[in-house]
């Protein structure tokens, strides 16, 4: 659906997307957007009640392009091919690439002056590795404190106890959040590649084997180390996308 024309639109500075660096942190952009061929999905964030719809889309301008993760009711107000002005995204880092993010704050409007580059790039493409990775990096496997609001690491040996890292409270941890996340580095074709894999992700896996997520993070990267049937599919981001 357009994006209704609001009263009082703000004229807010843009920027070159070629121009955003970590330092910028809130950014405006006039954009020509190009949608993730991936379904909307439904985040159940740590200090929600409810799950968040969230899509992936393109940020394009003459300049250079960045991936824009909508969330809310942003989800609904972006078309692909269509020219915006996104005021206040958020500026990201992850594994050494730059992307946005909406947020609280963020405001998009249709903009006719945004000019469609002459090409686009896609993350719609999807590759695939065979297991197993020959390196399992940085493993983690954080709790979600109530008392800091914010995903912790745990210093407590014991797998069923939460230590929090900062505030020294101490949980079980079976009924906490938890979030893992790792770094998988495969051979394919004589080269490295390195793909994220955390979240939903890291339980989907287990399941096809008819388990349960090891409680242990050494567990964990022994299994993956072990197995040598399963292929996962990525993106062109290097995000794992799913299994086959």
């Amino acid at each position: 659906m357009p994006v209704p024309e609001p009263k009082g639109q703000p004229d807010a500075p843009v920027i070159n997307i070629s121009d955003i660096t970590l330092i910028c942190d809130i950014v405006s952009i006039k954009a020509f957007t190009n949608i993730d061929n991936r379904p909307v999905v439904s985040v159940q964030l740590p200090y929600k009640s409810d799950p968040v719809n969230k899509k992936d889309c393109w940020a394009n301008d003459s300049t250079g392009a960045m991936p824009l993760a909508l969330w809310g009711d942003l989800v609904n107000q972006v078309e692909s091919s269509g020219t915006y002005r996104v005021i206040n995204a958020k500026v990201k880092s992850g594994y050494g690439k730059l992307s946005l993010t909406t947020n609280s704050s963020t405001k998009i409007y249709n903009d006719d002056t945004a000019v469609a580059p002459s090409s686009l790039p896609t993350n719609q493409k999807t590759s695939a590795v065979k297991f197993p990775p020959i390196r399992v990096i940085n493993l983690q496997r954080r709790y979600y404190c109530t008392s800091c609001n914010k995903f912790k690491d745990s210093t407590s040996p014991n797998p069923n106890l939460f230590s929090c890292s900062s505030c020294k409270s101490k949980l079980s941890t079976v009924r906490m959040k938890k979030r893992i996340s790792t770094l998988l580095e495969f051979e394919d074709d004589h080269e490295s590649v390195k793909v994220r894999f955390g979240g939903s992700q890291v339980e989907e896996y287990f399941k096809r084997f008819g388990s349960a997520v090891p409680r242990d993070v050494d567990d964990i990267s022994i299994a993956l180390l072990q197995d040598c049937n399963s292929i996962m599919l990525y993106d062109a981001q290097n995000y794992c996308i799913g299994f086959k």
